[in-house]
């Protein structure tokens, strides 16, 4: 990430000395480089003038552009990959289903997938906003489609899964379900035997 911001903050202050250069061969007699009246401060007119004012510019421009970090291995393992779980709240109903990890437009992980109830009637689906991997933890903010309920409302969720062995064949963690009081609890996670 640190070689990135060096080459972009080099392009950003030699890019413009190209229409700087053609400025000063056109306007040669022109430029100058002036001190007046030091409290209102630096006077700068020709090319120098076009040289702060195009860093300045790039500089914004370059500020406003979201940047995506690389995506660490984790993330790129669990890409493709097919998983079951069983989610136990801690108001003592379990939850099973099934999700898959796919890699988003910008490079980030979605995890999508639905759960079912301890008969085995879909009940609700769930699909990731927002994800992020970090060594081996893995943390999901989810919008839940929960089917059991009359009118099928969607919430958010959050999701934090750890790996728990190194061939990435199970995760564990903890889910809450925001403004449900009793809706937490604990996930595991099993990689099914066909995306392995």
């Amino acid at each position: 990430m640190r070689h990135r911001s060096v080459g972009v903050w080099a392009v950003l202050l030699l890019l413009p000395m190209i229409p700087v250069a053609v400025f000063y061969v056109v306007f040669a007699n022109q430029n100058y480089f002036e001190l007046k009246e030091a409290a209102r401060g630096i006077v700068t007119t020709g090319p120098i003038a076009a040289y702060f004012a195009l860093v300045w510019l790039g500089s914004r421009i370059y500020k406003q552009i979201p940047t995506v970090a690389p995506m660490d291995l984790l993330a790129k393992k669990l890409i493709g990959t097919s998983w079951r779980f069983i989610a136990h709240s801690f108001h003592s109903t379990d939850r099973q289903g099934t999700f898959s990890v796919t890699e988003g437009k910008i490079g980030d992980l979605v995890f999508a997938g639905n759960f079912q109830d301890s008969e085995g009637k879909n009940v609700g689906d769930w699909t990731s906003t927002m994800s992020r991997s970090e060594n081996d933890r893995i943390q999901v903010v989810y919008t839940l489609k929960d089917l059991s309920r009359p009118s099928a409302d969607e919430t958010t969720g959050m999701l934090s899964l750890t790996t728990a062995d190194k061939d990435l064949k199970r995760m564990i963690g903890d889910w809450v379900v925001l403004g449900r009081a009793e809706a937490h609890g604990e996930i595991s996670c099993t990689r099914d035997a066909a995306s392995a």
